[in-house]
């Protein structure tokens, strides 16, 4: 009895250098899938997990106008922020949100 192994082609290649449109980042504050943690919550870490930082602060600022909530939290009641702040390497998106939060403030 022989064992056939099949193997993927890699068709596609890795977008680097994606331009995120007005639209495109708009596309992010559709209302999430239904989770334990708030909207908002589920906004920003779709949005975080999706674009690029310089991308992600533009995005930032479209969410506040859109009424949303930047201090929304997840079913532990941590907010976004402090979130974020478990991962050093991802400095540059805190900074973003932080500055946007002392912005509201």
């Amino acid at each position: 009895m022989t064992q056939e192994v099949q193997t993927l082609k890699k068709d596609k290649q890795k977008v680097t250098e994606e331009v995120f449109t007005s639209d495109m980042l708009r596309s992010f504050l559709r209302a999430p899938v239904p989770s334990e943690d708030e909207a908002d919550y589920r906004r920003l870490l779709f949005a975080y997990r999706g674009m690029p930082a310089d991308a992600f602060s533009v995005y930032l600022e479209l969410f506040v106008e859109a009424g949303h909530n930047l201090l929304a939290k997840d079913a532990k009641g941590q907010t976004f922020g402090e979130y974020l702040k478990r991962f050093p390497s991802q400095k540059a998106y805190a900074d973003a949100f932080d500055a946007c939060l002392k912005e509201q403030a």
